[in-house]
């Protein structure tokens, strides 16, 4: 096996750094300007693909490497790292569990600088990410989804976002279901988180459409929630104006005040 060289990892981030990321860095903050082109620029070295395999058109390199890339960007701008902190952990997801069209639809194009992000936090559910009041629904084959997040980086500037709601007949907090939404289907809301430090990440709420309807495609390999233990399961969604997903936002919301 190869003894990994952290030295000529943390160069060839800084020298992306120096080049784009830290020349921009004043400017995005201080404007709240998304940071793409710093994205496009880690992008065109394969940083946005640190963890995907090669044959996906990633680096295929590991979590430590990850570690220095994220350190060496937040060095120069702490915007550009929380977002591509984002869109690792959202393609990783897919390159892990995701069937073989998701990860060419989503994860090949990294390289040109398609970017991810996760969209999980709730109102009223305090620190726990993970759990959400929203609730996927079945019909037929099919998946209606409705979500309305509090809090979800690049909102409105990510290209596709890894939803969280709970899976269809929840048992418990812990059975949960992902989506993979389009980010440039037309209706998600986004809204602005005004933060010292990182006004660049287009950070705030966010929400899908009362109507989208998410077409059966399960992950690949399902993972199991420990509290029910039911599959985890991903899909990718398009619009739909079927009814059955028109009153989940009210449910929701009013879910959520119960529990404020």
């Amino acid at each position: 096996m190869a003894r990994r060289d952290d030295a000529a990892i943390r160069e060839r981030v800084r020298a992306i750094v120096a080049a784009v990321i830290a020349p921009n860095a004043e400017r995005v903050d201080r404007e709240g300007v998304f940071p793409r082109e710093n994205l496009e620029a880690l992008a065109r070295e394969g940083w946005n693909g640190v963890l995907l395999p090669e044959e996906l058109g990633g680096l295929g390199l590991g979590h430590v490497e990850f570690a220095i890339a994220t350190e060496e960007i937040g060095r120069a701008c702490a915007s550009t790292a929380l977002v591509y902190v984002m869109h690792i952990g959202a393609a990783q997801t897919i390159a892990l569990y995701g069937n073989d069209d998701q990860k060419e639809r989503w994860l090949r194009p990294a390289r040109r600088g398609l970017i991810g992000t996760y969209s999980t936090s709730e109102k009223a559910s305090g620190g726990h990410w993970w759990f959400n009041f929203s609730e996927a629904k079945r019909d037929g084959d099919d998946y209606l989804v409705s979500a309305d997040k509090s809090f979800t980086t690049s909102a409105g500037k990510a290209d596709y976002y890894v939803l969280q709601t709970r899976t269809p007949g929840a048992k418990g907090p812990t059975d949960i279901s992902f989506f993979i939404v389009d980010g440039k289907r037309p209706g998600i809301e986004a809204g602005r988180w005004d933060a010292l430090g990182v006004q660049a990440t287009a950070a705030g709420r966010s929400s899908a459409p009362s109507a989208t309807r998410a077409r059966r495609s399960p992950w690949g390999r399902p993972t199991t929630s420990r509290a029910s233990g039911s599959a985890n399961r991903s899909s990718d969604c398009r619009s739909s104006s079927s009814r059955p997903a028109e009153s989940e936002p009210a449910r929701a919301r009013t879910e959520e005040r119960n529990h404020e």
